[in-house]
């Protein structure tokens, strides 16, 4: 359990780094800090160390709300830049949609906004980036492989019309 201690202390010495899916099952683990302090918490349990136990699993519940609520301003920022889109201001929508992903680099829904406007602006390969981000973030999407088939969709006749005016 010593090792076990050191080893996640060494971790919360490092920058707290965002992850796309729970890093322990149930846990509401998100962050490599709140996955360390929890480790930490875990193994004073099991040494018996009550004290040490509670001060870990309430700094992992600190994390993990934190990064909720993180989460919750990234999403309001990114409703912000919806409403950009709808009024068609792509450019302050992007805007958006980039400070958004700053506050949660975890988001597939805001990698797909930003692809979505990639795509408007006739991008293709930043629109493709932002597809496979969203299909890396959340495989379980489905809106990722719809990006990126419509992405390449778009780039195989893109290149199909090209290559007509090379024959012309």
């Amino acid at each position: 359990y010593e090792k076990c201690i050191a080893d996640a202390q060494e971790i919360l010495k490092l920058p707290d780094q965002p992850h796309p899916e729970e890093l322990i099952n149930g846990s509401g683990c998100y962050t490599s800090h709140s996955a360390a302090n929890f480790h930490i918490a875990r193994a004073y349990r099991e040494m018996g160390d009550k004290d040490n136990f509670n001060k870990y699993q309430k700094a992992a519940s600190q994390v993990a709300r934190e990064n909720a609520m993180d989460v919750s301003k990234a999403q309001d920022i990114r409703m912000e830049g919806n409403k950009f889109f709808e009024m068609g201001d792509t450019e302050k929508a992007m805007e958006k949609y980039k400070e958004a992903l700053k506050i949660d680099p975890t988001s597939e829904i805001i990698c797909g906004n930003i692809c979505t406007i990639y795509y408007k602006n006739n991008d293709m390969d930043e629109a493709e980036f932002y597809a496979n981000e969203c299909i890396r973030l959340n495989p379980e999407w489905p809106k990722g492989y719809f990006k990126k088939g419509k992405n390449k969709t778009i780039k195989y006749f893109i290149n199909k019309y090209k290559k007509k005016i090379i024959i012309l």
